[in-house]
């Protein structure tokens, strides 16, 4: 269910995340996000595909990697979210991750997202409450 004036959404990810952002992607779609990636395949070599995809997104959200210098891809993806001046939202699925976080964070504001114990649908109610926030700014 699409709702009026809800954010459009790129998820950023490894694909070691694969599982939990399905579980997300499944949620923000029930909460009338639109998400802008489900275009392009996984490793995907179309840049102008990847170029709209986060042109038409509010908001992108960055899966922090399990491991600094992983997600080669999702990585790519956040420089190019940062060249387009997109609103990132950063999420850690798990608190190992925090070491990674202090990396990111010379590399643009953003906000952290503790996914810590989240169901998917939690996670993307919470990512939808932040995009709405940031879409309002």
């Amino acid at each position: 269910m699409q709702r009026k004036n809800a954010p459009s959404v790129f998820l950023s990810y490894s694909h070691s995340d694969k599982v939990l952002v399905d579980s997300v992607r499944k949620g923000l779609r029930k909460f009338g996000a639109r998400l802008t990636d489900e275009k392009l395949g996984l490793g995907e070599v179309i840049f102008s595909g990847l170029k709209q995809s986060l042109s038409d997104s509010d908001i992108v959200v960055f899966f922090v990697p399990p491991h600094e210098g992983s997600g080669q891809w999702a990585l790519a993806e956040l420089g190019a979210a940062k060249a387009l001046d997109k609103n990132v939202i950063a999420v850690l699925p798990d608190r190992k991750r925090f070491r990674n976080s202090n990396s990111l964070s010379s590399l643009f504001d953003h906000q952290v997202l503790d996914a810590t114990g989240l169901s998917g649908t939690a996670l993307a109610e919470r990512i939808m409450e932040n995009a709405v926030m940031e879409t309002a700014a």
